[in-house]
Formats: structure tokens, C-alpha cells, sequence
């Protein structure tokens, strides 16, 4: 299940205009958690989440939804969502 959902993701970064490309991924690669889905706490919109961790143990959460492709990452320190990349609904 985990791969057809991140070829999506990969196919929706790389076929939408974006004002911003999405950050570039870590080093090595990322290891994938299970997803589950959950609110983006900023706009309130429901959508799913996608947890990840790097080689170097640095977790991120990239949520989006399907509809709006409202697209957030944030880094992951110390229980804390650090928004490092976000792609407007409007874009």
C-alpha cells in the first residue's frame, strides 16, 4: 500500500505548478510510517498524514489532501510541527 501512495505523492509533486518546489529529499532516502489521516491544523482541512524519518533520524510529516492538494511538510523536533514547506490550495 505504502508505494502506490507515494508514487501518487511523487506524481503530484512533479505534474502540479507550484509557487514553490518541495524541499529536496534528505540524503539516503527517507523510511516511510504508516499513514493515518488527520487535520491540517492551519486551515482546519482533512486530508492524510504521512510520517518519515531520515537517515540521520529526523522525522518529517508530509500531509496533503486529495481534493484541494493542500500540501504541507514539517519537520518534526521535540514534539513540535515546524512548517518547512507549504503549497496553497489557491496555487
Amino acid at each position: 500500500m505504502k508505494l502506490p501512495v507515494l508514487a501518487l505523492v511523487v506524481s503530484l509533486y512533479s505534474t502540479t505548478a507550484t509557487a514553490e518546489p518541495p524541499p529536496p529529499v534528505p540524503d539516503g532516502g527517507l523510511i516511510h510510517d504508516d499513514e493515518y489521516t488527520c487535520p491540517d491544523p492551519e486551515t482546519g482541512l482533512q486530508g492524510m498524514c504521512f510520517p518519515s524519518r531520515d537517515m540521520r533520524g529526523n522525522r518529517y510529516i508530509a500531509f496533503f489532501t486529495f481534493g484541494d492538494l493542500c500540501m504541507v511538510i514539517w519537520q518534526v523536533k521535540d514534539g513540535k510541527h515546524i512548517e518547512i514547506w507549504r503549497r496553497g490550495a489557491d496555487v
